[in-house]
């Protein structure tokens, strides 16, 4: 094997690593070409982790979404007035809303993870957030919200789930939310 040939080895593991498909990294006889090109020029930085960092750009493009500017505002809320901030949140302005909460939420349907005054428990909660991004019935006609989390589609939680989503209860975020994070 060249030194090339392990090097393409090691940018198209590198690639796969970070997610790309096999379609979106540059062939090989590309990335000699690209390196030839650089030689020529007097660029030295052919095998270094820099010349990696260019192509891995080349393969993934360069574009920005333009994002409005937002007031974000973060809000410790009464269980009394959670639900109900939620909700308008939710059904007024159409836009998610940021959580924060205790994650064992995700993985006890029972967990209680704030005390009584909406302060997280010691030893019975890891602080983590999450973004609601809707809510509906369920078949008692109790409230569900839907979470989206960082676990990934794979992770096995207790409640039912929506392409990655998780269908969470009204009573369990009561018992676990003690943040809301709102965008204006």
């Amino acid at each position: 094997m060249t030194r090339f040939d392990g090097f393409y080895k090691s940018l198209k593991d590198e690639l796969f690593r970070r997610g790309f498909y096999q379609t979106d990294i540059p062939e090989a006889v590309d990335v000699f070409s690209f390196a030839q090109k650089a030689h020529v020029e007097n660029k030295y930085y052919i095998l270094s982790p820099s010349f990696s960092q260019l192509l891995i750009s080349k393969a993934c493009g360069s574009s920005t979404i333009p994002v409005p500017k937002l007031k974000c505002e973060t809000r410790e809320v009464a269980r009394s007035e959670m639900i109900s901030e939620l909700d308008h949140q939710l059904d007024s302005f159409k836009r998610p809303v940021g959580i924060s909460y205790c994650s064992r939420m995700l993985t006890d349907k029972n967990a209680a993870g704030i005390d009584y005054y909406n302060k997280p428990r010691k030893n019975n909660c890891g602080p983590h957030a999450s973004v609601v991004i809707g809510k509906k019935a369920d078949n008692n006609g109790k409230c569900m919200y839907l979470i989206r989390n960082s676990w990934g589609r794979s992770y096995k939680y207790p409640w039912e789930t929506s392409n990655g989503d998780i269908w969470v209860s009204e009573s369990a975020m009561m018992m676990n939310v003690f943040k809301l994070h709102l965008a204006e």
